[in-house]
């Protein structure tokens, strides 16, 4: 049986951007994330990670949907072994706010989708006819 996503669903090639605390970027493991995807079979595996320059103390990141996603489910797997501290709890927040960033960018990916018309779609609006009024 095939699944197929629905029409609503974002790309998981379309490339997204977002920016998080520097804490919730320096707590991932790219690496082992980039390896679980090449056993997943993600094609796509690159993940970009800069400093944005004048936001101090946040990280920028660039890559596809699908390493989006599992960005998500390894800051939700590091939450979940913070310690119950001060700094644990500014961790988690940290991670929590990185999330929300995430599936910020993967919902703004899937506005852009949702615009985009395919040329099949294209072939099915009338073009306008306009004319100047007969004299």
């Amino acid at each position: 049986m095939t699944f197929s996503l629905p029409p609503d669903s974002p790309d998981l090639h379309e490339v997204v951007h977002f920016v998080v605390p520097k804490e919730a970027a320096d707590a991932l493991d790219v690496s082992a994330i980039v390896v679980a995807a090449q056993r997943r079979g993600v094609q796509m595996r690159q993940i970009e990670m800069n400093d944005p320059g004048e936001e101090g103390g946040r990280t920028r990141i660039t890559c596809r949907v699908v390493m989006a996603i599992l960005l998500t489910q390894a800051w939700t797997s590091i939450a979940e072994h913070a310690p119950d501290t001060d700094e644990g709890h500014a961790l988690i927040r940290s991670l929590s706010d990185a999330v929300r960033a995430t599936f910020a960018a993967i919902d703004e990916a899937n506005v852009r989708r949702s615009k985009k018309i395919s040329r099949g779609e294209s072939d099915q609006i009338a073009p306008r006819r306009y004319t100047t009024p007969e004299e």
